[in-house]
């Protein structure tokens, strides 16, 4: 059984690393850890954001754990749910 952590992340991409890294950190078993990341497409800190998850898919303490990203169309926060909805299908 996995776990997975729904990350929305727009415009704090400082916060973007730690927040990734903590997760797999403490988990006791990170091989069941998956994070799945949503960007969007017009966030001005697309590339960089993209540029640190590029970086963390290739670190040593990601061992078996999984980082999975998808770029889109801006949701919003009222519609997130829906969102989220549409991933646990």
């Amino acid at each position: 059984m996995k776990i997975s952590m729904l990350l929305p992340a727009r415009g704090r991409p400082q916060y973007l690393r730690t927040s990734i890294e903590s997760v797999f950190r403490l988990a006791s078993h990170p091989d069941m850890i998956e994070v799945l990341v949503r960007l969007d497409d017009d966030d001005r800190h697309l590339r960089e954001e993209q540029r640190i998850l590029d970086t963390i898919r290739d670190a040593r303490w990601l061992g078996a754990g999984a980082v999975e990203v998808e770029v889109g169309s801006r949701i919003g926060y009222a519609r997130m749910h829906d969102y989220y909805e549409s991933l646990a299908i």
